[in-house]
């Protein structure tokens, strides 16, 4: 557990929250094999599905949102490399994420009033 001391608490975070995701995979899993009866394993499996997949987004977005502030970050002190990180993933979004290329979207990159990336 030694190396755990050279992650930044967002690192931290990311790795708990993926425990977290196979520790709720697993007792899932074990109630489906403990149970006999196939109506109620269908209906334990049924009920898990969102709360493991609404689990799995948050942790993504995280993984992104991450990304992005280590890039904005390793750009510190230097205002014009910020700036073309912050076009190039405003256009990248709009286009591949939210848009297509003949129909792009309008997101920004949410910055504070200080220059900082924000939530």
């Amino acid at each position: 557990m030694a190396h755990l001391n050279n992650l930044s608490s967002a690192e931290i975070r990311i790795h708990l929250h993926e425990i977290l995701l196979v520790e709720k995979t697993f007792l899932v899993l074990d109630y489906v094999v403990w149970v006999k009866n196939f109506d109620e394993a269908m209906i334990h499996l049924e009920q898990a599905l969102p709360c493991l997949l609404h689990l799995k987004n948050r942790i993504s977005k995280a993984i992104l949102e991450h990304l992005l502030l280590r890039a904005f970050r390793l750009r510190e002190g230097n205002s014009s490399l910020q700036e073309e990180l912050v076009k190039a993933v405003e256009l990248e979004m709009n286009i591949q994420i939210f848009g297509t290329l003949g129909c792009s979207s309008f997101w920004s990159c949410p910055l504070n009033s200080n220059g900082a990336i924000g939530k």
